[in-house]
């Protein structure tokens, strides 16, 4: 066999190379002459036919102006119509110049779209090859196009492989858009929690997010990453603490100015929580992580409806409860200037929404004969059910499903129920005392998912809770008074600390590990697969990641002509759906009803855009309306024997 054939020499390879380059710039040169010459003739052509058509465009012109005017003297009379709505959000036309002057290149919108939409590199190989002859800007394979990192850092444990990609680079990334005052403070909200990868495979992935509290920000972003088969040992955990350590101490230098990092909390689920700070279960005698009530073995743990003696930083420090922590084993997370009680929320998406709402819903579904639904009760009730998706807004990411597949109800389902579906879907099918016990949870969710209810009834809400649970313990037996149902009692205490449910919720660390999964495109190597799909989106360009806009941008869609429009209003054109940056107003039922400042609830019919691109909704007021939730307090919450009534129930209209 002849080696020098099959393997060329470097210098046969250079000048193949170089003949061929020279060779491509002189046919670009070429294409490029031979285009300039054919647009220097097409203009010489075409130059007596532009200056013979002026006169004729002129002329159309002024009958388009005319018939435009007429247009708009056009009314529709419609005395059914009460008044109109009006607000000025138009856009700016002086953005555009802007836009086009930072105009984005061939090779960054490729790269962007290949992150977005989790295209193969085989895929995007082959896209390159055909755009090369046409844009030789262009590289020929992804890994250029967006800087695939060739190593990727890896340290092995005893159980698996963890990659810690830095607390600090993920903070500056995050803000590096956003203004942020010298010597002022960063909060930051951390989360570790489990992701099994596959279904016939142990391995799984235990990452640590981190998310912006101050300034608020939505998207969370991967600090470090274990992959295993099993559980990581807890000091998988040095690394971030480390480095929180130092920036706790030290600070950091965002955009020329110093600012200091301060913890705002830990969100995690029951499991994971008891994981990072090595305390027993969910399912232990002591492992109420707010009081040491101590629990009783009924076939499973319960607790008592009432609450212990409150844990404080210094107890949990000292392990004074030797039942509550783990033998021999510290958590590193004590080396952390922070409370070891309070900086540890306890999640709503999995306590009450995943835990509570889905415990009863069981329970009416498949628990004992006192409180278990017939089988036509339940056939009714999820066909009601159905019936209200097409009343549902477009703003919930979920609809109303059959209790049928309640087993594969998301935690959104849940929470859909309890705060908006649950109280009106319930009414006539459940006995009159579980309905009325039911409503205590409710309206205090409600409470203490509002911003402005949660601070003005915190106090109101927690006794609804005390009353709930005391409430189980009666009506569903004292074994139904579990670790999820008892720690309803602490729900407040967060509340007053950090705020409504929804600051401290896990929502978006569990969409984070959503797109986490995604990124696997291959059983083998999943952390180093991961890893360097998290590099290549860390090197792009944030304004390229998320589309840019102003708050009061808006557009419409849907063009018809068929009204209705009110007298004495001059509009150019009429839609039927108006996209805002945080809600979409539609005159589809889903919708179609929106509430107007004086506090009136409407029904859209149309939707007009007049000249100064103003938006004006064309609609109909409600003329008799009725708060739900005082009807609901008034008529069954005050007849609840546990219900305190130390309020006034008055204090319930929302």
């Amino acid at each position: 066999m002849n080696t020098k054939r099959d393997c060329p020499s470097y210098w046969s390879v250079y000048r193949r190379a170089r003949k061929r380059t020279a060779c491509d710039f002189a046919e670009l040169h070429n294409a490029d002459v031979q285009q300039a010459v054919s647009n220097v003739e097409e203009f010489e052509l075409d130059q007596g036919s532009r200056e013979r058509s002026c006169d004729e465009a002129a002329d159309r012109f002024s009958d388009c102006t005319d018939s435009c005017d007429a247009y708009e003297n056009v009314s529709c009379h419609s005395p059914e119509l009460s008044e109109l709505c009006s607000s000025s959000v138009g856009e700016d036309d002086s953005d555009n110049n802007s836009d086009s002057s930072n105009s984005v290149s061939l090779s960054e919108q490729l790269a962007q779209w290949y992150l977005d939409c989790g295209v193969s590199h085989t895929a995007v190989n082959k896209l390159l090859a055909i755009l090369k002859p046409h844009f030789p800007s262009l590289p020929l394979d992804t890994r250029t196009l967006v800087q695939t990192p060739r190593h990727v850092e890896v340290k092995p444990f005893d159980t698996g492989e963890y990659v810690h990609l830095g607390l600090e680079s993920g903070i500056l990334k995050s803000l590096q858009n956003h203004d942020v005052t010298d010597n002022g403070d960063i909060r930051i909200q951390i989360n570790v929690d489990g992701l099994p990868l596959f279904k016939s495979s142990n391995v799984q992935f235990w990452p640590i997010l981190c998310l912006v509290k101050q300034p608020c920000l939505t998207d969370p972003f991967v600090v470090g990453l274990f992959s295993g088969n099993t559980k990581p040992p807890v000091w998988f955990l040095n690394d971030f603490i480390h480095e929180l350590q130092q920036l706790m101490k030290c600070g950091m230098i965002i955009n020329g100015n110093h600012v200091q990092v301060k913890v705002h909390s830990f969100v995690c689920d029951a499991p994971a929580r008891a994981f990072i700070k090595c305390t027993k279960l969910h399912s232990g005698y002591s492992s109420c992580d707010r009081c040491d009530q101590h629990g009783e073995w009924c076939g499973k743990v319960v607790f008592a409806s009432t609450e212990g003696t409150r844990r404080t930083n210094e107890s949990f420090r000292n392990q004074t409860d030797d039942g509550h922590h783990l033998q021999n084993i510290v958590s590193p997370l004590t080396s952390l200037d922070i409370d070891m009680i309070s900086h540890f929320p306890l999640d709503p998406m999995h306590l009450l929404h995943l835990g509570v709402m889905r415990r009863l819903l069981l329970a009416w579904l498949r628990g004992p004969l006192t409180v278990r639904w017939p089988a036509r009760v339940v056939s009714d009730l999820s066909a009601y059910l159905v019936s209200l998706r097409k009343h549902i807004p477009s703003e919930f990411c979920r609809r109303p499903r059959s209790l049928a597949e309640i087993d594969r109800w998301k935690a959104t389902e849940f929470r859909m129920f309890l705060l908006y579906c649950g109280p009106v879907a319930l009414k006539g099918y459940l006995p009159d005392s579980l309905f009325k016990h039911f409503l205590l949870l409710f309206v205090a969710s409600t409470i203490l998912s509002d911003k402005k209810l949660s601070c003005q009834f915190q106090e109101y809400a927690s006794g609804l809770l005390s009353s709930f649970v005391l409430g189980v313990a009666e009506l569903y037996g004292r074994g139904e008074v579990v670790y999820n149902v008892h720690c309803l009692l602490h729900v407040v205490d967060d509340v007053a600390r950090y705020g409504c449910l929804d600051s401290y919720s896990a929502y978006p660390f569990e969409n984070k590990l959503k797109d986490i999964k995604r990124l696997v495109r291959k059983p083998g190597l999943p952390l180093q697969q991961v890893a360097r799909r998290l590099v290549e989106q860390s090197r792009q360009p944030r304004e390229y990641t998320h589309a840019r806009g102003k708050p009061d941008a808006y557009n419409c869609y849907s063009e018809h002509t068929e009204g209705p429009v009110p007298d004495g209003v001059a509009f150019t054109k009429q839609f039927r759906k108006l996209s805002m940056k945080e809600f979409i107003i539609s005159v589809n039922q889903q919708d179609a009803c929106v509430q107007l400042k004086d506090m009136s609830i409407a029904v859209v019919r149309n939707i007009l855009i007049q000249d100064s691109d103003k938006v004006v909704l064309v609609h109909n007021k409600f003329r008799c309306v009725r708060n739900f939730l005082t009807i609901l307090c008034l008529r069954h919450l005050w007849a609840f024997p546990k219900c305190l009534l130390w309020q006034s129930p008055t204090t319930t209209v929302m």
